[in-house]
């Protein structure tokens, strides 16, 4: 089931497990942050619930670092589904959202919202006002408001030619930076891990202008 913005509360009485991030592309990262949320969940039989921002948080924050996006809302929301999730939650990423902090983003929405006993991101995650719910935070709030949180290293490239696996990259899982204050690894400029060039036979070439200059 798709929410556009926050559920209402109760939705989930036994609780939910939770994964975030912008999920563009699914690519590996993304598949591994799902595929172990959605164990968690059956282990502990709740609902999984994946969390996703549109549009990406640097269109918002910080136009022109913004990265061109490879996957549809209504694709990253299908493919969920198909893949385990239970709910998807489309945020709409605007300034009053990236202005909350993130003990509030974390209290009010995905503990209040969400009833979040088990929380699954990327290792480089981070909500909240100026970036400032990274992982470190978000297992002290955790351990404060009673959920657990699992945080997962991005995926290490396989041996091959790189255009045989697009997405066998180490790409960032999420950010939510603040203006002028963004590191590569948290702005989506991706100076470290080059984007993927796709063939015509790659599926998502037929989605991407060929003239998009390399991320």
């Amino acid at each position: 089931m798709r929410h556009d913005d926050w559920p209402p509360a109760k939705l989930f009485p036994r609780g939910s497990v939770v994964t975030m991030g912008v999920f563009d592309a699914f690519h590996r990262g993304h598949q591994e942050l799902l595929a172990r949320a959605v164990a968690r969940g059956r282990d502990s039989t709740v609902p999984v619930v994946l969390v996703t921002f549109d549009p990406h948080p640097l269109t918002v924050l910080a136009p022109e670092r913004a990265p061109a996006q490879l996957m549809a809302v209504a694709d990253r929301t299908a493919h969920a589904l198909s893949h385990g999730a239970d709910h998807v939650v489309v945020l709409p990423f605007t300034r009053e959202l990236a202005a909350l902090s993130a003990d509030d983003f974390v209290r009010t929405g995905v503990v209040d919202r969400l009833g979040c006993r088990s929380l699954v991101v990327g290792s480089n995650f981070r909500c909240g006002h100026g970036g400032a719910g990274d992982l470190a935070f978000l297992t002290r709030t955790g351990s404060r408001l009673g959920f657990d949180v699992e945080g997962v290293d991005l995926v290490q490239p396989r041996p091959g030619p790189a255009l045989q696996q697009p997405f066998a990259r180490p790409w960032p899982v999420a950010t939510w930076p603040s203006p002028g204050s963004c590191s590569a690894a948290r702005t989506g400029t991706h100076s470290h891990w080059p984007a993927p060039k796709l063939t015509a036979q790659d599926p998502l070439s037929r989605r991407i202008p060929q003239s998009l200059p390399a991320r």
